[in-house]
């Protein structure tokens, strides 16, 4: 029996102008936008690429960092495997913002969900407020897989989400596994109970208690009666 696709749901959440359209774009189409425009609420993307000889797809949702969304991507954050935390590093300030997000993507996604801090804007070296020793303390103390991309000069923008899924595939190969066992099995079972029927006839219809016969007795009953007046 061939093995389903696989289906990961990605989000990419961090402060308005860190990148992460960007980052997205160009990882679906190779596109760089230079003028900033902001995402209103969430984008959905979706993305196939392999992941350990499976065929899996992405499902991306870039998020709005502007916080008059907020009530609009709480209920988008459930179930996700995989989040990035995207930060600019040559604004200290996104990254300080890094544990809000971390804060208000916990509560929602999946248990084992695979978190990973992306400091993007890794061409603007010159400008750097972030030292990359720092962000790797935070991510070891969380937890955090961790690297830098530049959507720019398509620096580690592949490998994000190669990475990404990587991990989310280890992390749960016993769940998936366990589902795909289940679903077999559900296939195999419903096979044995497909048993051919046979089709059903119409059934003749039952005449009701004195139907077709109180007409003819109601004659008969007038014609006594008149032969007994007479």
């Amino acid at each position: 029996m061939p093995r389903s696709r696989l289906s990961f749901k990605i989000l990419v959440v961090g402060d308005c102008g860190v990148g992460k359209s960007c980052i997205v774009n160009k990882v679906l189409q190779n596109s760089f936008r230079p003028s900033y425009i902001p995402t209103l609420g969430m984008d959905l993307f979706k993305k196939k690429i392999e992941v350990q000889g499976r065929k899996a797809e992405l499902c991306i949702w870039d998020c709005s960092g502007r916080e008059i969304f907020k009530s609009v991507r709480s209920p988008y954050y459930g179930n996700a495997v995989g989040v990035l935390l995207v930060y600019d590093i040559t604004t200290y300030r996104s990254f300080e913002n890094i544990i809000k997000w971390y804060i208000k993507i916990s509560v929602d996604v999946h248990p084992s969900a695979v978190l990973m801090l992306v400091g993007n804007k890794s061409d603007l070296n010159i400008k750097r407020e972030v030292m990359d020793k720092r962000a790797k303390n935070l991510a070891k103390l969380y937890g955090f897989v961790f690297m830098e991309t530049s959507a720019l000069q398509y620096i580690n923008i592949e490998e994000v989400f190669q990475i990404l899924a990587s991990e989310i595939y280890n992390r749960n190969l016993g769940r998936i596994y366990l589902l795909e066992n289940q679903s077999r099995q559900i296939k195999n079972e419903s096979h044995l109970l497909n048993v051919k029927k046979e089709p059903n006839r119409p059934q003749e219809r039952k005449k009701e208690c004195c139907e077709g016969m109180c007409f003819p007795w109601r004659l008969n009953w007038r014609w006594l009666m008149r032969s007994r007046s007479n």
